[in-house]
This record gives structure tokens, C-alpha cells and sequence, in this order.
């Protein structure tokens, strides 16, 4: 599903800088295919919670790694995605999306920027109301591409992705510990 992400700051932002970071924002946002993403307001509580166990151990349709995992706040981690089992020629966005668990669904909080040159590898905290614009871009998979961690307490979170020919999404469990 394509949507818009909103935070104002076009391309000149992705290029700029590394991204500002800060806690997760009260958004929640249907899956992301990698060129945008729209925050929509929920009333689920700010604080991120730990998913149960069927969460952390529920399958993904697209195989990817993080490493190191489990990562620091604020580090930086090489985010692997696989062509396996996905049509030929597939690819991703050059974001993925950060989600944790507001006890009772997976909610977006930031959005990855992959660091695939000429980008920057940044994690934009999605707000209510924002508009972020993601150049539309498809990386072909496999893919290896750097991402930054956004600065989150530590806890179980997830990202989420989407490949674009075949309409895949897939998950990867991350675990963040103290930096």
C-alpha cells in the first residue's frame, strides 16, 4: 500500500544531514513500500511495551538480517535483505520502517533512510501531521546497506519492509540494548 510520509523536508533534508533523532512519536502508519509513508493519529500510549511472544517469533515473507544485532541507540548496523524466494528483478524503497509494540499492534515511529550513495543513512521520527518526502528509488535486492539506529530506550522493535514487484512485506526483529 503507497502512501505519503510527511515532515517537510524534501530531498535537500536526506542529503543534509543525519536525521534528528528523538523518543517515538504517538503515529501509526499503514505499511510503507518504501517511497512514502503517512502518519495517522492513534491513541496508543507513548511508552513502547515488549511484544509477546507470538510477535517476536512470527514468520516474515522476505529474509532479512541485521548486524550486529542486538544493536545500540544512536549506532549504526548494515541491514541485509534477501532476494530469496522473491521475483526476479525485486527490490526495495530506500526506506524501511521502525515500529515497536504499543500493547496490542505494531505502530511506525521513524523512518529508515537506507545509505545507498548519494543518500545518507537516517532514521526520521515520523509525526502526526509531518510530511516527509523519500525519493522514489528501488534498490535491487539483495541488498546490503547501512542504517542508523534511531535513539530508543532499550527494548524488542521491529523493522518493516516492503518489496515492490511482487507486493511482499516482510519484518526483522531488533533487539536495542544500552549503548
Amino acid at each position: 500500500m503507497r502512501r505519503m510520509v510527511t515532515l517537510m523536508a524534501a530531498l535537500a533534508f536526506l542529503s543534509a544531514c543525519n536525521g534528528a533523532q528523538s523518543e517515538p512519536a504517538d503515529g501509526s502508519t499503514a505499511p510503507s513500500d518504501g517511497t512514502a509513508t503517512t502518519a495517522e493519529p492513534t491513541t496508543a500510549p507513548r511508552l513502547c511495551q515488549s511484544p509477546p511472544p507470538a510477535e517476536i517469533g512470527a514468520p516474515s515473507l522476505i529474509s532479512m538480517t541485521l548486524e550486529p544485532n542486538p544493536v545500540a541507540p544512536g549506532s549504526r548496523a548494515t541491514l541485509r535483505v534477501s532476494d530469496a524466494g522473491l521475483p526476479s528483478g525485486a527490490f526495495v524503497g530506500l526506506d524501511a520502517i521502525w515500529q515497536c509494540w504499543d500493547g496490542s499492534r505494531w505502530i511506525d515511529t521513524y523512518q529508515l533512510v537506507r545509505a545507498v550513495h548519494p543518500f545518507v543513512a537516517q532514521a526520521i521520527r515520523l509525526e502526526v501531521g509531518a510530511t516527509t518526502v523519500i525519493e522514489d528509488l528501488g534498490v535491487p535486492l539483495p541488498s546490503n546497506a547501512e542504517i542508523l539506529i534511531p535513539d530508543v530506550p532499550p527494548g524488542i522493535y521491529r523493522i518493516w519492509d516492503f518489496e515492490g514487484i511482487g507486493d511482499t512485506a516482510g519484518h526483522l526483529i531488533v533487539e536495542v540494548i544500552e549503548g
